[in-house]
């Protein structure tokens, strides 16, 4: 979980320092260019957090879910966010076999 917190808050200090860039005219930090820039931040994590809460009710025991509903749970993870959904599980490491 922390591989994965650490992935998602690099993309985010990312995005929000390249649009922080492009929004502030020599170096002038106006509310407006921040609000921008963490607009920004959020939008490249929020695939992140979705796909990591699906993997996290998939691994979940105590929902009681089947295989399949597990399996289906993990791939829109995966389809959301598949470099998370690795951060979490490994990327050779099936989610199922968790």
């Amino acid at each position: 979980m922390a591989r994965a917190l650490e992935a998602l808050a690099g993309r985010a200090w990312e995005a929000y320092e390249i649009a922080l860039h492009y929004t502030c005219e020599a170096d002038e930090r106006r509310p407006e260019a921040t609000l921008e820039a963490m607009r920004h931040a959020v939008q490249a994590v929020a695939p992140g957090f979705a796909a990591a809460t699906l993997a996290r009710l998939a691994d979940d025991r105590a929902l009681d879910l089947t295989w399949d509903q597990r399996h289906y749970l993990d791939s829109l993870a995966a389809g959301i966010d598949l470099d998370t959904i690795e951060a979490l599980h490994g990327p050779t490491d099936s989610p199922e076999e968790n």
